[in-house]
């Protein structure tokens, strides 16, 4: 290209001569807009010159943070973008340490959805630059410009760069500028992240009266638009606007001034994209809105949760565009094989034969459903139970500030309110003639099944110390579940004319720990339930039983089809709670919704047409008390962080968290006054989760365990990072580690035996120093022990048949057990410094977890002032203490849900 058409090109960017420059200076100095005002940035005319090892080529564009050039690597014979950053976006040296720093970051992203960064380097006089791949394609933006794109496309695109974004987010990287124009679309259709991390030293985004581009600002997130700190939940948010302007060709956030689009990115909704779009499907536009939810967390909380809902989105795009064609090509196959005269009558019935077969045995494809919203209160309401004509829907909700059973119109309306005692009602079930509703009343003193007429009365009991029920299909018998003597629960049946003869179906080799939730299957011969991995199904007249999912994940809350072909369950598969469903026979699982609400309690109506579920929103937010002044500080920024334990000198504290999901991994967060704003630093990083953190006494170790699949065993890390170590590796589940005061041993329980008991091993600098031996604990299952602090006692928790104390027995097995509470169902305990008095978190027959003050001969009970009250879920009751006392680490749930119903336009579930 002739050099004067070059010219022509740069000048046509509205590039003109500086005032003090001569006229022959303007071929060699160009300007460049500088955000900080007061002149202009100039830099070289490059085409041609050679820097470093790089022949300049051509100019491929600009913005914000500088120029890039097409080059040549003299070096290794490749083409390569340099750009060259803005002359005052590195102004101090310590900018320039943390952009190399950060560099070197992003440099470590091996992934095929980000641009990687093969060199940073200077010029003589100064100027940084960066060399990168140069790729054959267009940007996102260039694509959005001729038009929306095809639905596919756009959802392959999200989908592609949510992989790069959860690859760096699992790096500790944040990019906090994704945008159409940071993202190339190669000709192959491969999607490329540009520019990550750089965003962190780019003035623009600081939100500077100055230099801001209208295209930066308006993929901002609102908490990055109000210049509050900024975590990966901004790069979902700007995923989120990118979607909607791949679907629809426009921007959810347009204005004329950057001060009006970031008024609406923080004060207004975005006009929905099925109103500006026909054919979006639903569930594309949930996922979009939940993306770009005003509140942090609201949103989704990983990149890894969006991509998981984009993924099966885009399956059941797949399958439905297959099932279509499949659908046309055997139309077609039938319409020739009926003209094809000459075909042999037997080989046409033999084909009929296979066609038939075909569809008997082959999946019957989900109906295509409308989601409609049942229940709208801001209180939690759970457990929906659609009656069997479809009709009603019973679910549980603490509305009137207890938890009671209501009854709903499947449309909607007014509930009816069918129990007011003080007790906590939950768990319903209909019968089935729809006359009455089974459910679970804590009434009485012990959790057991009770009975009640669906428009109220009076409720009579049917099964004493039993849960979760399930009417059988005639009538005649009832399903549930009862603590049995090792401490888990079990499926049981009884007759309703004679519940005390009640037959348990299951027992410890029928699955891991708890066996509940039982769904009977339409003939009544078979019970579905769920244990601590995967479903299991039992004969219902008993026998061996055998499971039906088994890739080891928490499925739970199985629900028949009505033909039998399916069993519908709830499941955190792929990062997310959601509804799916498995063939009865087994196979593989079937994502039906996409988790935005984490969906649980599917329930079908007899004809299949009806699905209700239940929404849940419990976002748990960990809080210290200073127990001597009774107030309580909330850790900003841990939303979604559990189960913390506290440093032993108070300068940190340890918890669990899936914030860079979908596995749970352990996470320090410094306490100290100048570490409000530090981040937490992640501890472990290995397959499986890691739960149940505990410090050692000097602070240097932290003990856990580790659930990987079906596996629990006891894993040590350094309180300063490294690799973690495993401590027990028996057969048994090993799990609820405690350091005996002067750290040389640790106690937890274990399944090496029948039922969970207290086992203790020695422990040196970290790593096992001998054999474990068990501690007698006679014939209750024991949790969660506790040292007290002279090392004479463990405390722990204690279960026998269906009650859940506290319990106390010498450390050297020299004693039998104490118990110290009554009526608590408690779920944790905790030594309270040097008082010799425990805390211990529980019910009290209140139906909400407490913590409360236990003296340890169980004399007297006294709550906390003020209470620290945890709400009615076991996860949000977990607590630590540190060891004078004075500080409470613990959990503030934020629980809230609705009942849903999914209505089958055509055929059914």
């Amino acid at each position: 290209m002739p050099f004067r058409d070059i010219l022509r090109g740069h000048l046509a960017e509205n590039w003109r001569p500086a005032a003090d420059c001569t006229p022959a200076a303007v071929l060699l100095l160009a300007e460049v807009p500088s955000p900080r005002g007061g002149g202009c940035g100039r830099v070289f005319l490059m085409i041609g010159r050679e820097i470093s090892h790089y022949r300049i080529i051509e100019k491929l564009g600009s913005g914000g943070m500088g120029v890039v050039y097409k080059a040549e690597d003299t070096k290794l014979n490749r083409t390569v973008a340099l750009k060259f950053l803005r002359a005052d976006a590195l102004i101090s040296e310590q900018d320039r340490a943390r952009f190399r720093h950060e560099a070197q970051a992003v440099s470590s992203l091996e992934h095929s959805n980000i641009c990687s960064i093969f060199e940073i380097d200077e010029t003589p006089d100064g100027q940084t630059f960066i060399s990168m791949p140069c790729y054959d394609g267009e940007t996102l933006r260039q694509k959005i410009d001729r038009g929306p794109l095809k639905i596919p496309d756009a959802v392959d695109v999200a989908v592609q760069i949510a992989e790069g974004l959860e690859e760096a987010h699992q790096k500790g990287i944040v990019h906090r500028d994704i945008k159409s124009g940071n993202v190339i679309v190669t000709g192959k259709g491969q999607v490329k992240i540009m520019d990550f991390g750089l965003a962190r030293t780019d003035r623009s985004t600081r939100l500077t009266s100055t230099g801001v581009t209208l295209g930066t600002v308006s993929y901002m997130s609102p908490e990055q638009a109000m210049g509050d700190k900024v975590d990966r939940r901004t790069d979902v948010w700007s995923l989120g606007v990118i979607l909607y302007e791949m679907l629809t060709g426009r921007l959810p956030f347009d204005a004329a001034q950057d001060q009006a689009v970031m008024y609406l990115i923080v004060n207004q909704e975005p006009e929905p994209i099925t109103g500006l779009r026909t054919g979006i499907p639903m569930e594309l536009e949930r996922i979009t809105r939940k993306a770009m939810a005003k509140r942090p967390d609201e949103r989704y909380q990983t990149a890894a949760e969006l991509l998981a809902d984009l993924r099966a989105l885009k399956r059941r795009m797949e399958s439905e565009t297959l099932s279509t064609a499949a659908s046309a090509a055997s139309t077609g196959g039938r319409r020739r094989l009926i003209r094809n005269v000459a075909v042999p009558a037997g080989i046409v019935a033999a084909l009929a034969v296979v066609w038939v077969v075909a569809g008997r045995n082959g999946d019957r494809a989900l109906p295509r459903s409308r989601p409609l919203q049942v229940t709208h209160a801001g209180a939690w309401h759970m457990q929906s139970a659609i009656s069997p004509d479809g009709g009603k829907i019973a679910y549980a909700s603490n509305e009137s500030g207890n938890l009671d059973i209501y009854v709903i119109d499947v449309r909607g309306g007014n509930p009816l309110r069918l129990t007011k005692e003080a007790s906590r009602d939950q768990s319903p079930a209909w019968f089935p003639d729809g006359s009455s509703i089974a459910f679970v009343s804590d009434r009485g003193g012990q959790k057991s099944i009770w009975k009640i007429g669906q428009y109220g009365g009076a409720a009579t009991q049917l099964v004493a110390n039993a849960t979760w029920p399930a009417v059988s299909p005639d009538g005649k018998t009832i399903a549930f579940s009862r603590v049995a003597p090792e401490g888990d629960d079990r499926i049981g049946v009884a007759p309703l004319d004679s519940p005390d003869d009640v037959t348990i179906l299951t027992g410890p080799e029928d699955g891991p720990w708890e066996h509940v939730h039982p769904a009977w299957s339409p003939d009544g011969s078979k019970i579905c339930y769920a244990t601590r991995h995967n479903l299991w199904i039992v004969p219902s007249k008993g026998g061996d039983a055998w499971r039906l999912t088994r890739e080891g994940k928490r499925d739970v809350e199985p629900a028949w089809s009505p033909d039998g072909r399916y069993v519908y369950f709830s499941s955190s598969r792929e990062g997310t709670l959601a509804l799916w469903r498995v063939r009865a026979e087994g196979g593989t699982p079937e994502r039906l919704t996409m988790g935005e609400g984490r969906e649980g309690s599917p329930s079908l109506s007899r004809d299949g047409t009806r699905l209700a579920y239940s929404t849940r929103s419990w976002e748990p937010d960990i809080e210290i008390r200073d127990v001597r002044s009774g107030k309580d500080i909330r850790l900003a920024g841990l939303s979604g962080g559990n189960h913390p334990t506290v440093a032993p000198d108070k300068s940190s504290v340890v918890f669990m968290s899936d914030r860079w999901g979908p596995k749970t991994d352990l996470w320090l967060q410094p306490l100290g006054a100048n570490d409000e704003a530090a981040e937490p630093v992640r501890l472990t990083d290995h397959p499986g989760n890691a739960s149940h953190p505990v410090f050692s006494p000097d602070g240097k170790w932290i003990a856990y365990y580790r659930i990987l699949g079906e596996e629990r065993d006891i894993w040590i890390v350094s309180a300063s990072g490294g690799q973690p170590v495993q401590f027990t590796d028996s057969p048994g589940d090993d799990i609820h580690p405690a350091w005996s005061p002067d750290g040389s041993q640790i106690a937890f329980c274990s399944e090496r035996r029948a039922g969970f008991h207290i086992w203790v091993a020695p422990v040196r600098n970290g790593r096992s120093a001998g054999p474990a031996r068990e501690l007698a604990t006679g014939d209750l299952s024991a949790w969660a022990p506790c040292w007290s602090p002279d090392g004479k006692l463990i405390a722990f928790m204690g279960v026998r048949g269906n009650e859940w104390e506290i319990w106390t027995v010498p450390s050297d097995g020299s004693g039998k057990p104490t118990q110290a509470t009554r009526g608590a169902d408690a779920l944790r305990v905790r030594w309270e410094g040097l008082t010799g008095r425990l805390l211990v978190s529980g019910t009290w027959g209140t139906g909400e977890y407490e913590l409360r003050r236990v003296w340890q001969d169980g004399s007297r009970v006294e709550s906390l002032n003020p209470p620290a009250r945890f709400g009615p879920e076991p996860d949000g009751a977990l607590f630590d203490v540190s060891p004078d006392g004075e500080l409470i680490a613990y959990c503030h749930e934020r629980l809230k849900g609705n009942v849903w119903v999914l209505e089958a336009e055509k055929g059914s579930f």
